[in-house]
């Protein structure tokens, strides 16, 4: 009996053993801090079908675990990350504009297609100029990510001279975006995206801009505005960086560190697919609500192209003095759109 116990417990703890040696069942969890709610579109379609892909790539050794909140302020994502109060989350570039001056580019104006071409087309300016800048010291750049142009939102008059909008006040998120349309107007309100119902829906402002059509119903905004306005290729977009700790990257085995790669960095485009759906939704429901779409002036095009030219100017200089060829960067950068759209 004994002698059967024994060579039981020896059966047993040699399974145990083997088990916990098994690569199957040798899991990595990797804590993800998104800052926008769980229904907005990024956590309802495209981080699940990126997690769901990563997960399979890796055969269910490396595991995303969603936090049901944000960890942090929106700025706070990359200083989360580096002190490892999450593993994993994005940042909006716009926010911290010192700290990832690179994606900066984006907020000028230029060419702009689908999420999925620009997403893809920031990348590969990436890679190809934006490595002497050295912006992501402890942290592993997973992929960047575009949301769809941002347009100009009229709360109830349309669009029709630059005169108008020197007397206008028009809302717009902080930092060089304000700075450039304080050169069309005196009337500039700068606040954050998440402030822009209270201060649209109590008549503060005349206009709007820094945000893509796809946030019209998700903010609540579009039961008071009248008019979206198409600034054709003086629009711009926002730019994200999705990051990982260094250090739980590098607790990831090589081979699953080469499968997540595969799913990320350029690769990460085809689920901005699922924003791109949800931007033609959001127009056809808008426009079903009355809404009118119309296209800018000439003259209001060229307007706002010119109130960026000195912020466009600032970001090369700044760029030169991070190693970077910031007019070959952004020359690159809107070749690949134009290419990516004849």
């Amino acid at each position: 009996m004994k002698s059967a116990t024994a060579s039981l417990l020896s059966c047993s703890a040699t399974i145990l053993a083997l088990a916990a040696g098994s690569p199957a069942l040798a899991q990595t969890w990797v804590l993800f801090s998104s800052f926008t709610p769980p229904t907005q579109y990024m956590n309802a379609r495209v981080f699940p079908a990126w997690i769901k892909d990563l997960e399979a790539a890796t055969q269910g050794r490396v595991k995303i675990d969603v936090s049901p909140s944000s960890l942090a302020p929106p700025p706070g994502q990359l200083d989360l990350v580096l002190k490892g109060g999450a593993d994993l989350a994005w940042q909006n570039s716009g926010v911290v504009p010192n700290r990832l001056a690179m994606n900066q580019m984006t907020q000028f104006p230029s060419p702009t297609a689908s999420s999925e071409i620009m997403t893809r087309s920031i990348w590969r300016t990436h890679e190809k100029f934006f490595g002497p800048a050295g912006e992501y010291k402890g942290l592993k750049l997973v992929a960047l990510i575009m949301f769809p142009a941002n347009y100009l939102f009229m709360v109830k008059e349309p669009l029709n001279s630059l005169d108008q909008i020197r007397q206008m006040k028009v809302l717009t998120n902080p930092g060089e975006t304000a700075k450039a349309w304080g050169h069309l107007t005196s009337g500039v309100v700068a606040s954050p995206v998440v402030r822009y119902f209270d201060l649209v829906s109590k008549g503060s402002v005349d206009a709007y801009t820094s945000m893509p059509v796809a946030e019209l119903i998700s903010l609540n905004l579009w039961k008071h505005t009248k008019y979206v306005v198409d600034l054709k290729d003086a629009k711009n977009a926002a730019t994200f960086a999705l990051v990982m700790n260094e250090a739980k990257w590098n607790s990831i085995s090589r081979a699953d560190q080469a499968a997540i790669e595969k799913v990320s960095g350029e690769a990460f485009a085809k689920y901005m697919k699922a924003v791109d759906e949800v931007n033609d939704e959001v127009v056809k429901k808008v426009t079903a609500d009355g809404l009118q779409f119309m296209t800018a002036p000439a003259a209001v095009i060229d307007g706002v192209k010119r109130a960026f030219a000195s912020s466009e100017a600032d970001w090369i200089a700044e760029a030169k003095k991070r190693g970077v060829d910031g007019r070959a960067a952004l020359d690159f950068y809107r070749a690949q759109i134009n290419a990516a759209v004849k």
